[in-house]
């Protein structure tokens, strides 16, 4: 009788360390979902990569007529969706264009300012992300 009492103490530890096991690869993979992702101000769960990504395509959103770079209705509607703002530069870090721009950023910048905000990713309360493209031959910065 004795064996079978200690075979059963042995399963039972058994099935305690798998389920402990169990519980913790389920905790590091809510926890690793949860710092990976993103929910986004129209309710969507994304990548966390997702603000930077916005940012590199929303050149598609800017056209540039008689040298003035202009913000389609398109790309207004997709800001004002997401609960975004925009600040198009020109070459010399001038504010040129923009769209909801908080009061407490600046309308210019040092030609290394905004190079020295995206690399941290942070200006005042709000993540930067500024991305570099050309419309028509103008140098830009979103």
């Amino acid at each position: 009788m004795r064996k079978l009492s200690g075979m059963k103490s042995a399963v039972f530890l058994y099935g305690v360390f798998v389920l402990l096991l169990v519980g913790m690869i389920l905790v590091a993979a809510v926890y690793t979902t949860h710092i990976s992702t993103i929910i986004r101000p129209d309710g969507e769960v994304s990548d966390s990569s997702w603000p930077q990504q916005y940012a590199e395509s929303f050149s598609k959103y800017i056209s540039v007529e008689n040298n003035v770079p202009k913000i389609s209705a398109n790309g207004m509607s997709s800001l004002d969706r997401n609960q975004l703002w925009v600040q198009i530069l020109d070459e010399q870090g001038a504010q040129i264009a923009q769209h909801h721009k908080p009061t407490d950023i600046p309308n210019e910048y040092a030609i290394s300012a905004p190079l020295e905000s995206a690399a941290s990713s942070r200006m005042n309360e709000y993540t930067v992300s500024i991305i570099s493209f050309a419309k028509n031959g103008r140098k830009l910065r979103v």
